[in-house]
């Protein structure tokens, strides 16, 4: 069962972070039994009140990364950027902007 949400709601053993979506890799023909078992699983966590997605390891592991590295990593340092940017071309010291941008 693959939890999506960040390490530190993770860790909180409470019903709110119980209620985020999960992911519930099997094999591409999977026992009636593991998937029976995945979702009794899931609703024992309380995963079922956010939803269950079924779908492969290959399948989440690389929209995982796409994730993480073309959206998260990609996509915030644009927006810093721009944030600098807008800031600067608004008539704020480079400095002030550039900590604003990077602090926050």
């Amino acid at each position: 069962m693959l939890r999506k949400l960040p390490a530190t709601a993770f860790a909180k053993s409470s019903p709110k972070a119980a209620a985020h979506q999960r992911y519930w890799p099997l094999s591409r023909t999977p026992a009636v039994t593991a998937k029976a078992l995945a979702l009794a699983y899931a609703k024992g966590l309380g995963c079922t009140r956010a939803g269950v997605l079924e779908t492969t390891f290959t399948e989440e592991t690389e929209t995982d990364l796409f994730g993480e590295q073309a959206v998260l990593c990609g996509g915030v340092s644009e927006l810093i950027k721009a944030g600098f940017d807008t800031l600067t071309e608004a008539g704020y010291q480079p400095e002030v902007a550039y900590f604003e941008c990077m602090q926050n």
